[in-house]
């Protein structure tokens, strides 16, 4: 029997079954269409999905299947207003990946079925009903059968119109925007970079280019429908949308997709209820500005299927499982606050306000530390968990938290930091530390020792109750006599890098959760802490 039942084999569903498999849970992933979509749909990967699907093994696969878009022009009456490059980001990835959503779907696809997930299509969830134990399910198959499952959890990765959310009485609450919008994924002859988004205003109307792999580009385009017009939208409709925004000197040729839609703005309160639970479009829809959609479906299933690969375990706390909706339930309505706002300003229709919009933009973006703030919020290296329930920050006293802050804390994602790992002499990331789906718990020694025997009751301790969740490294500066317990690895920082990058002055203990954020910290000589931590987290 699957003990989880995933719904919708889109880039969410794909991502939770592969990640489930991943920590050895048993998954049943079911999907109603028929066929793969042959579409391109979502196509910008940010740089922290590419950092969530490192200790997945998929980063180089999906590196060969995209182009890295390195900035981002906005036009405005044929004035360029603003210019963001992706080059300063901290990160490995200091790009938007662009990838056809059919590329990604392979690639998560492969990588489910070589971890023993068998996708089944033509299967439809007809009801469920969560038993307090488990929850029983009725699926429709395209041959007209019927038939009664049961699972220990059940997600709902299942889109807009998700049956899942529906079964569960989830209201979708918000709106659609009056705009109408049209895409075309075409050739494009002009001047323009090809490895940077631009984006072309007027008057109410966009323009936006994207790079796609093959010579190509995504265009979206929002005006006004012409009158008595439905249906796909036309290359030359397209082409005078273009020209009325500003686009000058370019042909446009070889459609291979014109669609036209609209725009729901629609998010769940709560993702989910008892065993059941609902992530990616089935939570969240709204506007394509940033890009964000895909990514922070993807990063749902990062962060809910280690919690339930816990649960299943018996080695994952009621409250650690509970953590996922008030994680993700934050990053969902900042994430349609920012779109919505976003929306709204690239389709100002008052000329004033345009002008002004145009200034701020101008003026803002223009100084490196506005910069930065952009570019990072569009890669979604902004994201933290630091008002989640089991995130902890134990350092002793606020003088001491306040001596730590110039660093990563409890909450944010792990820093773009790297040291070198003793055993081989490699240099090695926090984000190479999580392969193996365990938590990464981290000494940081910062300077001579001078309490060894406090760290060796500490490694005891893991080694007595915790050895099967937590892995341990000690990461030493140089020459500084600090020993490595017994299967601890031990991590050279000569220059202090990697300590600086945690914020470690003094010696701490720094807890990585497999989803690539930091969990907690403590003080070495206040370690009982962490003995109560983990007892909270993953149970005596």
């Amino acid at each position: 029997m699957a003990e989880v039942i995933v719904v919708g084999a889109g880039p969410t569903g794909l991502t939770m079954a592969g990640e489930l498999a991943r920590f050895g849970v048993p998954v049943r992933l079911i999907e109603s269409a028929l066929e793969a979509s042959t579409t391109s749909k979502a196509l910008g990967v940010q740089a922290r999905t590419l950092e969530q699907m490192a200790p997945m093994g998929l980063v180089d696969r999906m590196l060969g299947a995209g182009v890295r878009l390195r900035g981002a022009n906005i036009f405005s009456e044929g004035r360029r207003i603003a210019h963001v490059t992706f080059a300063g980001l901290e990160t490995r990835f200091p790009f938007v990946l662009a990838v056809p959503q059919y590329e990604t779907e392979r690639i998560l696809r492969e990588n489910a079925e070589r971890r023993g997930v068998r996708l089944e299509r033509g299967v439809t969830l007809s009801s469920l009903h969560d038993e307090g134990d488990g929850v029983s399910a009725q699926l429709h198959h395209a041959d007209g059968s019927e038939e009664s499952v049961r699972a220990g959890w059940l997600i709902g990765c299942d889109g807009a119109h998700s049956t899942v959310r529906h079964e569960l009485a989830l209201p979708f609450e918000g709106d659609a925007l009056e705009a109408s919008f049209a895409l075309a994924d075409v050739k494009v002859a002009w001047q323009m970079a090809d490895d940077e988004i631009v984006v072309y205003l007027h008057h109410g109307e966009i323009a936006a280019f994207f790079p796609l792999p093959g010579g190509r580009y995504r265009i979206i385009i929002e005006c006004p429908t012409p009158s008595g017009v439905e249906g796909e939208p036309t290359l030359q409709e397209v082409s005078d949308a273009v020209a009325r925004c500003g686009a000058q000197g370019l042909s446009l040729s070889d459609p291979v997709w014109l669609a036209r839609f609209r725009i729901n703005e629609r998010r769940v309160r709560a993702y989910g209820r008892g065993r059941v639970f609902v992530a990616g479009d089935a939570a969240h829809i709204h506007s394509p500005v940033g890009g964000q959609g895909m990514n922070t479906g993807i990063q749902d299933a990062c962060n809910l299927a280690w919690k339930l690969a816990l649960g299943w375990r018996g080695r994952g706390s009621a409250a650690l499982l509970e953590s996922y909706r008030s994680e993700r339930e934050a990053v969902g309505a900042a994430l349609l606050e920012g779109t919505r706002r976003a929306t709204r300003a690239v389709l100002l229709r008052n000329q004033v306000a345009e002008s002004v919009r145009d200034w701020v933009l101008h003026s803002l973006s223009s100084f490196e530390p506005v910069q930065d703030r952009m570019r990072s919020t569009i890669a979604e290296l902004t994201i933290n968990y630091r008002r989640s329930p089991v995130v902890r920050d134990d350092l002793a006293t606020g003088l001491e938290r306040l001596a730590h802050a110039w660093g990563a804390r409890p909450g944010d994602r792990a820093p773009d930091a790297s040291a070198v790992r003793a055993a081989d002499g490699a240099r090695i990331t926090p984000l190479e530390l999580l392969g193996d789906g365990r938590h990464v718990l981290l000494f940081f020694a910062a300077g001579a020792p001078a309490h060894q025997a406090d760290l060796e009751a500490v490694a005891d301790l893991v080694a007595r109750s915790y050895a099967d969740v937590v892995t341990a490294d000690v990461v030493c500066t140089e020459h500084d006599g600090w020993r490595a317990p017994a299967d601890w690895g031990r991590i050279e920082d000569p220059d202090g890098s990697f300590h600086r990058a945690f914020g470690a002055e003094a010696p701490q203990l720094v807890l990585l959760r497999p989803d690539g954020y930091l969990g907690y910290r403590v003080g070495l000589r206040d370690a009982t802490r962490l003995c109560a931590y983990l007892v909270e987290i993953f149970g005596v």
